[in-house]
């Protein structure tokens, strides 16, 4: 099976509720081996830390665009501050063990290319 990396995934949103944890399992059983939940704003900075670090994956802090309009000079330095605090601490924004990655071979009805499988041009 292929393994996937679901890039911008908010599952903190309140939409998802209790159910969460089953939607991120779901996926996970269909090859998401990671989710990076970006914070849309300095008050969420913490619940999307806390929550990918309990599931094993990724987060991404900043200030969603949607949001810019309500962001204050001090969410930046909250912003400055949450990193740095972070690094002091070891904590990564990825999982401390990476995933495990599976890879597969191509269909045989799906050989490669002529292209992927060609020598490479000899200089002259």
């Amino acid at each position: 099976m292929a393994t996937f990396v679901d890039t911008h995934c908010h599952l903190d949103a309140p939409e998802f509720g209790a159910e969460m944890p089953v939607l991120r399992a779901r996926a996970s059983a269909r090859g998401v081996a990671m989710c990076v939940i970006p914070a849309v704003a300095a008050f969420n900075f913490a619940a999307v830390r806390e929550l990918a670090h309990a599931q094993g994956d990724a987060y991404a802090l900043g200030i969603h665009p949607l949001c810019t309009g309500e962001a204050k000079d001090e969410d930046l330095e909250t912003l400055d501050a949450e990193q740095l605090k972070d690094i002091m601490e070891g904590r990564e924004p990825r999982p401390p063990k990476p995933a495990a990655v599976t890879t597969s071979s191509p269909p045989k009805d799906n050989p490669p290319s002529p292209a992927a499988t060609a020598a490479p041009a000899q200089g002259t």
